[in-house]
């Protein structure tokens, strides 16, 4: 259970650069989809998006490797970040400078135990507003196989359904099926 002395009062957690690629790429979906033309490949390429989309916001975890940049209103003790998988601190700012990696200690979370990163830092550290750069998300060709089968299997029920897909209309919200127990053992509860 996550308490409030772990998470600190959040100004704001923003997605400020993707570095990495889409776990399935445009010829290996074409593929998978049957497709021999490009016409498709405006459309197959948002599809591919909005599945990794789709497995993010059912997973609540990062599955592209980006950089995030978390403000915070003060940064103290043990803190946990609240976006998973999260491989590395980037760097800490208070006041307008940037504080030595020396002053505070990361710990990765979500690749494997524990869930969540932390950043601890010490009594002295400085006081105020704090931006924490940070990487997230799974680095390329690590992402898990059963979170990329998902991604497939979603991205063909996306192609087939494309007509209402593209024009917004009798596009209905396919409910949990056989395919979404691909996604158990990477859900992270709400808390």
């Amino acid at each position: 259970m996550i308490t409030s002395q772990y998470l600190p009062s959040t100004v704001s957690l923003t997605c400020t650069q993707t570095t990495g690629d889409e776990p399935i790429g445009l010829a290996d979906a074409k593929l998978f989809l049957r497709v021999d033309t490009d016409d498709d490949d405006v459309l197959i390429t948002s599809m591919i998006s909005a599945a990794r989309a789709a497995a993010e916001g059912k997973t609540h975890r990062v599955i592209r490797q980006s950089t995030w940049t978390w403000v915070v209103a003060d940064l103290t003790g043990t803190v946990q970040v609240p976006i998973t998988p999260c491989s590395a601190c980037v760097s800490i700012t208070v006041g307008g400078e940037t504080i030595d990696p020396a002053m505070y200690s990361f710990q990765a979370g979500g690749l494997a135990s524990p869930l969540f990163a932390t950043i601890t830092v010490p009594t002295d550290f400085p006081k105020g507003e704090a931006t924490i750069v940070l990487t997230c998300g799974y680095a390329d060709d690590t992402v898990p196989e059963d979170l990329v089968k998902w991604m497939y299997t979603r991205l063909g029920d996306f192609y087939e359904q494309r007509e209402s897909y593209v024009a917004g209309s009798n596009f209905f919200e396919f409910s949990r099926n056989f395919v979404d127990v691909l996604l158990d053992p990477y859900l992270i509860p709400d808390c």
